[in-house]
């Protein structure tokens, strides 16, 4: 999905999830008590470039101040294309 309708849902110590901004919202969804991403003003109000960068600003933060594993993160944050994108030379 666009980073531009990326929506980050996760708890303390994991599970985390992407899921689009125009999604109906599951159980699964409202379960977890952490959200970021396109359900942001201040996501909304920046480009990709900048969005990237708050993306990586919130994987520093959910790792380390949330416990969420970072090889979890990682996955996570794959569904998005530009985020995958940055890791292509890898496959």
């Amino acid at each position: 999905m666009e980073i531009a309708n990326a929506k980050i849902l996760w708890n303390e110590h994991g599970p985390i999830r992407v899921v689009s901004q125009d999604a109906k919202e599951t159980a699964a969804d409202m379960a977890l008590m952490n959200s970021y991403g396109a359900c942001n003003a201040e996501w909304n109000e920046t480009d990709d470039n900048g969005r990237m960068l708050l993306l990586l600003r919130l994987f520093v933060q959910i790792t380390i101040s949330y416990g969420v594993s970072p090889d979890e993160v990682h996955k996570a944050f794959l569904s998005i294309d530009e985020y995958n994108n940055m890791f292509s030379y890898m496959n």
